[in-house]
C-alpha cells in the first residue's frame, strides 16, 4: 500500500475519509473495497463487475438494533457533556414551552371561568327579575282595593262594602298564597277578611303606634316614602303560627266634601289622625293590606331553570342575617365561590346567591397542565436533537475543513490560499495486505479504528490537521494556516510522528497474531490550499510537497520515521532537541522515484531537557548540529511522549 500515493496526478489530497482494505478470496488476488459508513456499519462496496448491485451490510458486521440505539444515546450523552450549552438550551426550551403553554391554559381557564360566572350571573338576573315581577303581581289585589277606596273614600262606606269586595276578589284570584285582606283608615285596622278568631284580634290595631318597634318603623317608612311595603317573613299567629308576608299599600285620596280638617289644615278620612295635604291636593287615607302565606309564596317561585342549568341557589334577605337563610334554598346549597344577584322589592331588597355544583374552573385544567408539560418535554427533546445534530454537523465540518477555511465558507467566500511552510506527515501500516487477509472484516475495521482514533486525538492535542485516511494510510499536515511559524510546525509534526510510533508500540497484537508496524515520512515545503468542487466541495492541498511527503513514507522502513533534508533543516532551528541521524553515510542519499537521489534522515526521538548534554556527548551526529545543541538547554518539557535512548523503536519486519 505504500506506493499508491505516487500515482496521484496533480499532487492533490482532499478530505474524503474512507477506509479501504484489500482482501484475498479463495487464493486469488481480488480487491473488494470495504468502507466505514457514518453509522459505523461495515459496507461491502461492489467490485468492478457488471452484475454488481447496491451495497449490502456484511453479515458479520450487522449490529443489533438495540445496541445501535444504545450507542447513539451514549454518543448523544457524551456530546452533551462536552457541550453543556446543548443541555441548557434544551432545558430552557422545555421550561419556556411548558411555561407558555401553562400560561395559555391558565388564561383560557380564567376566561372560561369568567364566562361561566357571567352566564350564571345572567341567569341569576333573569331569575331576580322574575321574582321581582311575581312580587309586583302579588300587590295587584291591594292596588285594586286602593283604587276602589280612592273612588269612594268615605270610611264607613269602605267598611260596609269591604267584606263582599274582599270575598269576591279572593275567590277570583283562587291563589293559596293569600291569607287575609285588611283595610286601615288613618292607619287603624277597621276590617279584615276572612273573619275568624285570629284575624278578629287585628281589628282596632293602631299601626302608626304599633307596639312592635320594627313594625312601627316599617309603617312610618311606608308613610314617608309613599311606596308599598313588602315586609316579612313574620309570624302570623304567635310563635306556633305559619310565616307570612305583609303587603302594605298606602292609599292617597284627594280632598273632598267628606274630608275632615284640623286647626293646622291637616286632613283626615275619619278624624282619628290627621295628615299633611300634599301639593297635588291629596292626603293619606290609610292602608290597603294583604297578608300572604310565606311558604306558599316561596313554593310559587320557580327556580327550576337555575337547577337545570347546573347551578345551586339560595334566596334570602340580607337585612335579616341568618334568618334570611330560611328562604328558598337548593339541595345542595351553594357554597364556596358564589355569585350574588340583588332582587329589588317594594321598600326592601332580597338577594339570590348562585353557585355551581362542581366548580367554576373547567375540569380539563389538569389535563391542560399535563399536555403543556408533555409538549414542553417534546419540544425540549426536539431542540436537544436539533442542537446535537447541529453540533455533529459543525464537528463534521470542522473535521473536513480547517476553522479559518470553514469561516470563509460560511461567509460565502472563495477560499484559496498559498501556504509557504507546511509540514506533512504520512503514515502507512507495514504488511497491511497480508495482515487483513487473515482477519475478519469487522476485526480489520476495529483495528483501524483503534489505531486512527488515537492518532486523531494526537492530532487534536498537538495541533495537526488530519487531511484524510486512504486505506491504511494516514495523512496529516501542520502549518496549513496563514502566518504559521515553520519551526513550530516542524516541531509539532515531529512530535506527532514520535507520538504515533509510541501509540503503535503500546498496541497489543491484533487478531491475526501480528504486531502492527508503521512507516512514517516527514517533509516540509510550500502548498496551495483551497476548496475544489461544487456539488461535493473538498479542501484540497496541491503541490509537490504532498508527493514528496508520500515518497518519504513509502521509502521508509518499518517503525522508522524518515524525514527529508528540507524538513531537517527547519527542525534544526528549533529550541527543542530532536535526535536524528542520516539514513546513509556516503552523503549521496537514497533514490526517490521521480526525484532522483535525496538526502534523508531518521528521526529518533525528542530529548528531555535534563538529558540534553548527555545526548549531545553520546550522539556524534548531534555534535554536528550546534543550533540544536545550543537551544537544548532552553527547551521546555513537552507533553508529547519522549522516547529515551534505551527505549526500542519497534519491531522490525522480518
Amino acid at each position: 500500500m505504500s506506493g499508491h500515493m505516487s500515482t496521484h496526478s496533480g499532487y492533490g489530497y482532499g478530505h474524503d475519509p474512507v477506509y479501504i482494505m484489500k482482501r484475498r478470496d479463495r487464493g486469488k488476488s481480488r480487491c473488494s473495497n470495504v468502507s466505514v459508513g457514518s453509522s459505523g456499519h461495515a459496507i461491502r462496496r461492489a467490485s468492478h463487475s457488471r452484475t454488481s448491485k447496491a451495497p449490502v451490510l456484511l453479515d458479520d458486521a450487522a449490529p443489533r438494533r438495540g445496541s445501535r440505539v444504545k450507542r447513539e444515546l451514549q454518543a448523544m450523552g457524551h456530546l452533551a457533556l462536552r457541550r453543556p450549552m446543548i443541555v441548557i438550551w434544551s432545558l430552557l426550551a422545555t421550561v419556556v414551552t411548558a411555561g407558555l403553554l401553562t400560561t395559555l391554559f391558565i388564561l383560557v381557564q380564567s376566561s372560561e371561568t369568567d364566562r361561566r360566572k357571567q352566564e350564571a350571573a345572567g341567569r341569576g338576573r333573569i331569575q331576580a327579575t322574575y321574582v321581582s315581577q311575581l312580587v309586583q303581581n302579588t300587590l295587584s289585589p291591594a292596588q285594586a282595593l286602593a283604587l276602589d277606596i280612592r273612588s269612594r273614600p268615605e270610611p264607613n262606606g269602605v267598611v260596609a262594602r269591604f267584606t263582599a269586595y274582599a270575598e269576591g276578589m279572593l275567590k277570583q284570584l283562587d291563589d293559596p298564597i293569600y291569607s287575609t285582606v285588611e283595610v286601615a283608615p288613618d292607619t287603624i285596622i277597621a276590617e279584615v277578611y276572612p273573619y275568624d278568631g285570629e284575624s278578629e284580634k287585628a281589628i282596632g290595631l293602631d299601626l302608626f303606634n304599633h307596639p312592635n318597634e320594627g313594625a312601627r318603623a316599617s309603617v312610618r317608612n311606608t308613610i314617608v316614602t309613599g311606596q308599598p311595603t313588602f315586609q316579612g317573613p313574620l309570624k302570623l299567629q304567635g310563635e306556633e303560627g305559619p310565616l307570612g308576608v305583609l303587603v302594605r299599600f298606602p292609599v292617597y285620596v284627594p280632598v273632598g266634601p267628606g274630608t275632615v280638617f284640623n286647626a293646622q289644615g291637616q286632613a283626615s278620612a275619619s278624624g282619628n289622625r290627621f295628615w299633611d295635604v300634599k301639593d297635588d291636593g291629596e292626603y293619606l287615607w290609610g292602608f290597603a293590606i294583604l297578608v300572604l302565606y310565606f311558604e306558599n309564596f316561596l313554593d310559587s317561585l320557580d327556580f327550576q331553570p337555575i337547577v337545570d342549568a347546573g347551578y345551586t341557589y339560595r334566596l334570602y334577605d340580607p337585612a335579616q342575617g341568618e334568618a334570611g337563610a330560611r328562604f328558598k334554598v337548593s339541595d345542595p346549597a351553594p357554597s364556596g365561590d358564589t355569585i350574588t344577584i340583588p332582587v329589588d322589592l317594594p321598600s326592601s331588597q332580597w338577594a339570590i346567591e348562585i353557585g355551581v355544583r362542581d366548580s367554576w374552573v373547567p375540569d380539563w385544567l389538569v389535563a391542560g397542565w399535563v399536555i403543556s408539560s408533555t409538549l414542553g418535554l417534546i419540544v425540549g427533546c426536539l431542540v436537544f436533537g436539533m442542537l446535537v445534530s447541529h453540533a455533529r454537523h459543525v464537528a463534521l465540518l470542522e473535521a473536513m475543513y480547517p476553522r479559518h477555511v470553514l469561516a470563509g465558507l460560511k461567509r460565502g467566500e472563495l477560499v484559496a490560499e498559498s501556504l509557504p511552510h507546511v509540514a506533512t506527515i504520512f503514515a502507512d501500516i507495514v504488511g497491511y495486505t497480508a495482515i487483513t487477509a487473515r482477519m475478519a472484516p469487522r476485526d480489520v475495521l476495529t483495528m483501524l479504528n483503534d489505531l486512527y482514533s488515537q492518532v486523531d486525538s494526537l492530532c487534536e492535542e498537538i495541533g495537526a490537521y488530519k487531511v484524510e485516511i486512504i486505506g491504511d494510510s494516514y495523512i496529516a499536515v501542520v502549518g496549513a494556516q496563514p502566518n504559521s511559524d515553520p519551526v513550530q510546525s516542524a516541531e509539532q509534526a515531529a512530535r506527532l510522528a514520535l507520538a504515533i510510533m509510541h501509540v503503535v508500540q503500546s498496541m497489543p497484537m491484533n487478531r491475526a497474531g501480528v504486531k502492527l508496524q508503521l512507516r512514517v515520512g516527514l517533509h516540509m515545503g510550500p502548498l496551495v490550499a483551497g476548496i475544489v468542487g461544487a456539488s461535493k466541495p473538498k479542501w484540497t492541498l496541491l503541490g509537490d510537497v504532498m508527493n514528496t511527503g508520500s515518497r518519504m513514507e513509502s521509502t521508509s522502513e518499518p517503525m522508522k520515521i524518515q524525514m527529508s533534508d528540507a524538513f531537517k533543516q527547519v527542525l534544526d532551528r528549533s529550541t527543542q532537541l530532536f535526535v536524528s541521524e542520516p539514513r546513509t553515510s556516503d552523503g549521496r542519499g537514497i533514490f526517490i522515484k521521480g526525484k532522483g537521489n535525496m538526502v534523508t534522515h531518521w528521526l529518533l526521538r525528542e530529548v528531555a531537557p535534563s538529558t540534553v548534554e548527555n545526548e549531545m556527548a553520546d550522539v556524534p551526529y548531534m555534535r554536528n548540529t550546534p543550533a540544536s545543541g545550543e537551544g537544548a538547554n532552553r527547551s521546555q518539557p513537552s507533553t508529547t511522549p519522549v522516547v529515551h535512548e534505551n527505549e526500542p523503536l519497534g519491531h522490525q519486519e522480518p
